[in-house]
């Protein structure tokens, strides 16, 4: 936790002792009364805030002093096949400190559709983008979307203009350099995209590429795709 993260007013109250960020900080930063912590606002602006004390209720803080933009996310959209739940709440969280704007889970033919609707998506994944963002020392959470199939998925973005691109084994090598806008990277289950589901690309005029024969995680293949694509837009 390299930054304090608060929803809007959330420090005016004692943050529960049980809460990960208390824990945080009394195991390991181990930070005394009187020291200051830097700290940020969900969505606004990050600087420092004074911990004041810790009583049963919990932690005590006072004074922020919020006055630093923190960084912009990248204008980056993920539209992944839903993986186990673990395996999204990672990726919640890594592509939340990779900087990305929105995050997008859609069922796919090949994947579980009960992993949609798994206890992650009722409980856990904001305290996941959380992580991601202290982290990273940002303050922007991206936005969430959920879809229960490939096809409404595709609807929902064909309005947005920018570069998109379904990565597969079957895919063309990417190009040398791409300009910098708007991007959506498409990454499907462990066990691929079905023919069907690459022609909805195609028809919904998405570009197949591809990372190699290799199957990877999908937590490595997301990372592995942004890192390729932003470095051709000279963005990384």
């Amino acid at each position: 936790m390299n930054l304090l993260l608060f929803d809007p007013g959330e420090w005016e109250n004692p943050l529960p002792l049980s809460d990960p960020r208390s824990l945080h900080i009394i195991n390991i930063l181990k930070t005394s009364p009187g020291e200051r912590l830097a700290a940020g606002v969900v969505g606004g602006l990050k600087g420092t805030i004074l911990l004041q004390g810790k009583d049963q209720n919990g932690l005590k803080f006072a004074d922020p002093c919020f006055t630093e933009v923190p960084p912009p996310p990248l204008k980056l959209t993920f539209l992944i096949g839903t993986p186990r739940p673990p395996t999204a709440q990672r990726l919640l969280r890594d592509l939340t400190t990779l900087g990305a704007q929105r995050l997008v889970f859609t069922a796919t033919r090949l994947g579980e559709k009960s992993y949609l609707t798994s206890k992650l998506w009722h409980e856990d994944w904001k305290k996941a983008l959380l992580e991601g963002a202290m982290q990273a020392k940002a303050t922007y959470l991206p936005q969430i979307e959920r879809y229960m199939s490939l096809k409404q998925a595709l609807e929902n973005l064909g309005a947005e203009s920018g570069l998109k691109f379904a990565f597969d084994g079957s895919g063309s090598s990417p190009l040398a350099t791409y300009p910098d806008q708007p991007t959506f990277l498409a990454l499907g289950p462990e066990r691929g995209w079905t023919d069907q589901e690459r022609q909805l690309f195609l028809d919904s005029g998405w570009q197949i590429l591809t990372m190699g024969n290799r199957v990877l995680r999908t937590e490595t293949a997301c990372t592995a795709a942004a890192i390729g694509i932003l470095t051709r837009q000279g963005l990384w």
